[in-house]
């Protein structure tokens, strides 16, 4: 399925489930490719979670690495009704000698098996691939491996960028103009100076301006319709670590955005408690007004209320 980016493929993936459940297949593998999307995904089929896919009437049962040890997982093997829904990066699929690949490639006391190897031995698997086309790009030839030795009863692809465009595979299309044409996708406006200036003080005083201004925007419009706002927010795209750490100093300073709890910095070097302020961004009340990152944060990294993106590194898209 060759989706616009922003028009809910994660919806596309709930219903696929519950027919697929419906048939009577019991066992999906969810493949993401990495740990934010992958994060994602456990929150939008766990109920309860503000990110929950309300209306699925499959109720699978989310199964990762982390839940192998547990008893729970071995009886719903066992449950002929119960729909597993297995989500894992597909980084911890792949032979080499990682810590995740061991654990999906080693015998389980619970299992009695891998699980890898338990899933090449059910005739009802069906592996839904999200971000499809970076797995079978032609650099990612382990990673189609992994997925292909599953032996799966079908392979069903989630992508805004097919790798082959023209490709007989691809089952249905709903282009960026057509989303925006239909009103699912904001029209972006790209904004440059006339007079050329774009050192990274210039720039991050630019994107601080038309943060402001669209906040005073929401504002006015919230108190004429008497609807809730929401707190925009600026994300920048740093080319490296040391770069990112400088665009987040500058950030949180009187000229700025004056505080070092409005910017949050995500990089491979910060801890947990950090990552998780990403899942406060749409929270009434938080302090967070910019978030910049290096390349953590790409495909389905899921936040509505982004309102400004300065890219200070080259993008494809």
């Amino acid at each position: 399925a060759d989706l616009a980016t922003g028009v809910g493929k994660t919806f596309i993936a709930g219903a696929l489930i519950d027919y697929l459940f419906e048939a009577g297949v019991r066992n999906v593998v969810f493949v993401t490719p990495g740990s934010t999307i992958q994060k994602k995904t456990i929150d939008n089929f766990t109920p309860g979670h503000r990110k929950y896919l309300r209306g699925l009437r499959s109720r699978p049962m989310v199964i990762t690495l982390d839940d192998l040890e547990t008893g729970n997982v071995a009886a719903a093997l066992d449950d002929e009704s119960q729909l597993k829904l297995f989500v894992f990066t597909v980084q911890s699929m792949l032979r080499p000698n990682t810590n995740d690949a061991r654990r999906a490639h080693r015998a389980h006391e619970s299992l009695g098996v891998a699980l890898y190897d338990y899933l090449q031995t059910q005739d009802d698997v069906v592996v839904i691939a999200d971000e499809h086309h970076i797995y079978y790009s032609g650099n990612a030839k382990k990673f189609q491996t992994a997925i292909d030795e599953l032996n799966a009863k079908a392979l069903v692809g989630l992508t805004a960028t097919p790798q082959d465009p023209d490709s007989t595979n691809i089952v249905f299309r709903y282009p960026l103009a057509e989303a925006i044409a239909d009103g699912y996708v904001k029209v972006p406006v790209l904004v440059a100076r006339q007079d050329g200036m774009k050192d990274l003080k210039t720039q991050m005083a630019d994107g601080v301006a038309l943060l402001n201004a669209k906040v005073a925007v929401m504002e006015a419009y919230c108190r004429s319709t008497r609807k809730t706002p929401v707190q925009p927010i600026f994300f920048v795209v740093a080319q490296t670590i040391d770069q990112a750490n400088e665009i987040r100093d500058l950030l949180s300073g009187p000229d700025y955005l004056d505080g070092n709890d409005k910017v949050l910095l995500i990089t491979s070097e910060e801890p947990d408690k950090t990552l998780a302020l990403l899942d406060t961004l749409e929270d009434e009340g938080s302090p967070i007004r910019a978030v910049v990152s290096v390349s953590m944060l790409k495909e389905g990294w899921d936040v509505k209320n982004i309102y400004c993106i300065a890219a200070v590194r080259a993008m494809e898209s």
